[in-house]
């Protein structure tokens, strides 16, 4: 405990003890800036614990401290424990410690301090929203500016005054952060205090990209996914660059390809940047594709880093899940890097693992063994892993935003900020002065980053954290309540959502636009709201199984491969192969003459899962190879079908799996057949009539003329899909999941769906009983007698009452 004390006194950050204590008596908030390794996250929550105990009303003090992640929360909640020497750990008998993520909370009567996430927070205030027994929240990172983080400080902002008003003891507002726009937040909260504390790291060189092609003496080879060329096969790329204007044009349209022509030179090179460099790098730079990650390069630094840096960590900073496994997977079939040879330690760290694998990477190993951690960006703030002395910054980072294609929010893959690029390399001045391998250039880190993030409530549709509102019941709705939040949204962005919500029917058509029974369940879903929509009727109609699959599909992308040719993978061809053939009535699968790109993607998952479950991951990436899929893809989907399911649980739409981690594999709980919530998952009909429930109003008719039309106009089935060339469609209408735009309008992703489902999931309906046509939304007509089109409305009311 002694030695402990001392440690903790020592930080920077102990010398804005007394002042930030002083100025929380004096005022209701107060803002905490301290740069990385000021000891801020573990030190301010205790400061407040202590302060209270101190003064005798220990009894009386809880301290929830918000964390922007999972791994964040856990890893801060076991370390403030250990510095306060709770023998019972995190959640223990008597001990003050205690936190509180999804599926899984350690809090106890004894609990005084409780690291959450924000989200569990949020929904912690729609039962109790003035924290009634709460007496102090700190909200930590809050420079990362997401959807939960800017909502929970609009709420929290006014709580303190209208608890004094009514009477109750006072709450205190702290809001922290390392890079923090100090002036921003003051102002928002009152003109509050600011206190600061300094850093300790030690000193970073930062080497990008063109430097790190010098001292590798690096070639970029024509064949790299990394190296720009037309898109398709490297056969197609040939011939198209051989074709004259007009020829390319036509070309590019019967392929549908949907963005910019991408050529081979690097539109963002310039070579007076870059003239200090040998004309192999800047030969390299002028063809470089800087939107994808050379893991070849990262490969090669690994191996100049174990030559000659000393001993001590590496953390490399990828985008995502499926990037992270991709790398390890890689990384453990090079003999080089491989564990079993004892020298390397090769750790996954990102939200998805359990708190024991995620604990991995801050253990420390033997002199002679290198670990080798690869990250998200859950390593960027909060967590510290204090071995680190080279970072590999890929410098990219997946982010939620409004994808106008697709007409919802999807994780879409972009550039960090400088702000983010300096916490990433400020993670290897730990413990002495480290490195940093940039894969970006200096003119990009310079000129071509952001200062700091986009606040997420200004690029993602606010249809989730209206729902929110709504839920919470906030007196003066939506529009003023989001009017005064930090960085006010648009007004039409709030329009939009509430739009969505009604098409959706998460809320009524009233003018007050209250929540409807679905509307409460979607609520306590935090993701897109026709993605949860699918969810919950996957679950209600016992489908669940592909429908997660579809679910995960619409959230981040297809699995099939839509690359270039050349290495790591088949390139689009052996995509759009794989896609046929497991759409053919002889294919004997989910999707077998179904004329569905959805259950194409549930069938290809299926197939790889089975093969996963039982096979080592070598033999499991060859059949994703061979069938034209992407290993990377179906990793991160497997994931986020266990995600879905494990928020389903928690809500109460399946059961026995509450408080455990999804197991995506077909052996596993989530896709067990014999499950109530899979008895109907290889029926094809009910699983599209679930598609169309979740994608409904994308919806297009013919009138058997080969030609389609939805609300806007004439529309083409994109040539990637499997109903491209549908001759005789089933039924005359599907829905799709996205359109886009060339010389014309292509729906992309598509599902050929039955009258029912539409009669059932559609729109608003108008029965005209003489003529015996149903339309919906007042442009979809359909054919239905009086008395099929009664049922189906008694059929709707129904569902409703379910829910």
């Amino acid at each position: 405990w002694q030695k402990m004390r001392a440690f903790r006194e020592n930080l920077p950050v102990a010398a804005l003890r007394d002042n930030l204590l002083r100025a929380l008596r004096e005022r209701d908030a107060a803002v905490v800036c301290g740069e990385t390794g000021s000891g801020k996250t573990t030190q301010v929550p205790q400061y407040l614990l202590d302060d209270a105990v101190d003064a005798g009303a220990g009894a009386g003090c809880r301290v929830i401290c918000t964390q922007p992640r999972r791994v964040a929360a856990l890893t801060v909640a076991e370390r403030v424990a250990s510095e306060r020497c709770e023998r019972g750990g995190v959640g223990g008998k008597g001990s003050l410690v205690g936190h509180h993520v999804r599926l899984d909370a350690a809090v106890t009567k004894d609990t005084r301090l409780t690291f959450m996430t924000a989200g569990i927070l949020l929904r912690r205030m729609h039962g109790d929203p003035l924290l009634a027994e709460v007496s102090h929240v700190v909200l930590d990172e809050i420079h990362e500016r997401s959807l939960d983080g800017d909502f929970l400080l609009a709420l929290l902002r006014t709580l303190p005054a209208r608890r004094r008003e009514l009477g109750m003891a006072p709450l205190k507002l702290i809001v922290m952060s390392a890079t923090l726009d100090a002036n921003l937040f003051c102002g928002y909260l009152d003109d509050c205090p600011v206190v600061q504390a300094a850093g300790r790291t030690h000193p970073v060189s930062t080497v990008y990209l063109e430097d790190i092609h010098d001292m590798l003496e690096y070639t970029l080879d024509e064949e790299s996914r990394c190296c720009r060329r037309p898109r398709g096969d490297s056969r197609g790329a040939a011939a198209i660059e051989n074709m004259d204007r007009r020829e390319k044009a036509a070309a590019l349209d019967s392929w549908g390809v949907d963005d910019a022509w991408r050529g081979d030179e690097n539109p963002d090179y310039d070579p007076t940047q870059f003239e200090h460099v040998s004309a192999l790098t800047r030969r390299n730079l002028s063809r470089l594709d800087e939107n994808v990650i050379d893991y070849d390069i990262i490969e090669k630094l690994l191996g100049v880093i174990d030559d000659d840096a000393p001993h001590g960590a590496v953390l490399v900073f990828l985008p995502g899940i499926g990037e992270v496994s991709g790398l390890i997977d890689r990384l453990a079939s090079n003999p080089r890097f491989a564990p079993r040879h004892g020298k390397h330690k090769l750790v996954p760290l990102h939200s998805a693992l359990t708190p024991a694998e995620q604990r991995e990477a801050f253990k420390t190993h033997a002199v002679g063994v290198r670990k080798i951690v690869v990250a998200t960006n859950v390593a960027e703030t909060s967590v510290t892993i204090e071995d680190v002395v080279v970072v590999i910054d890929s410098g990219r980072v997946k982010e939620r935003q409004w994808d106008a294609r697709r007409g919802m929010a999807s994780s879409l893959e972009g550039w960090v900020s400088r702000a983010a690029a300096r916490q990433r390399a400020g993670r290897a001045g730990r413990v002495r002065a480290g490195t940093c391998y940039a894969l970006f250039t200096s003119h990009r880190a310079r000129d071509g980053f952001r200062s700091h993030q986009v606040p997420e409530m200004h690029r993602v549709p606010l249809t989730e954290i209206v729902l929110q509102i709504k839920k919470l019941d906030v007196d003066d709705g939506a529009e003023a309540f989001l009017a005064g939040s930090l960085e006010p949204p648009a007004p039409d962005a709030v329009v939009a959502a509430l739009n969505t919500l009604r098409e959706v029917g998460a809320v009524d058509a009233s003018e007050a636009a209250a929540l409807t029974p679905l509307g409460h369940h979607l609520a306590a879903l935090p993701v897109d709201c026709r993605v949860a929509k699918m969810l919950v009727y996957g679950a209600l109609l016992s489908c669940l199984s592909p429908v997660l699959t579809i679910a995960a599909c619409l959230s981040y992308k297809s699995p099939f491969t839509s690359g270039q040719g050349g290495k790591g993978g088949g390139g689009a061809a052996a995509g759009d192969a794989a896609r046929r053939q497991l759409s053919l009535p002889s294919s004997g699968c989910l999707a077998s003459g179904e004329q569905s790109d959805h259950l194409v993607y549930a069938a290809a998952y299926e197939n790889w899962a089975k093969v996963a479950s039982v096979s080592d991951r070598n033999t499991a990436r060859r059949h994703a190879t061979k069938h034209g899929l992407c290993p990377e893809t179906l990793k991160q989907i497997a994931e986020m079908r266990g995600q879905y399911a494990s928020l389903l649980a928690d809500i109460g739409f399946i059961a026995g799996s509450k408080g455990t981690r999804a197991d995506a594999s077909p052996s596993g709980w989530v896709d067990d057949p014999s499950a109530s919530w899979n008895v109907d998952a290889k029926r094809a009909p009910v699983v599209k009539a679930v598609v169309t429930a979740g994608l409904y109003a994308n919806i297009a008719a013919t009138e058997n003329t080969g030609r389609w039309r939805d609300a806007k106009g004439e529309v083409g089935v994109h040539p990637s899909s499997v109903n491209a060339k549908l001759a005789t469609p089933t039924f005359p209408f599907l829905v799709f999941h996205e359109k886009v735009k060339t010389s014309r309008v292509f729906l992309r992703d598509s599902t050929v769906v039955a009258p029912a489902a539409l009669l059932l999931f559609g729109g608003a309906m108008d029965v005209y009983h003489a003529a015996g046509r149903v339309s919906l939304d007042g442009w979809l007509w359909l054919r239905a007698s009086a008395q099929v089109a009664v049922l189906f409305k008694k059929l709707r009311r129904a569902l409703d009452d379910e829910l």
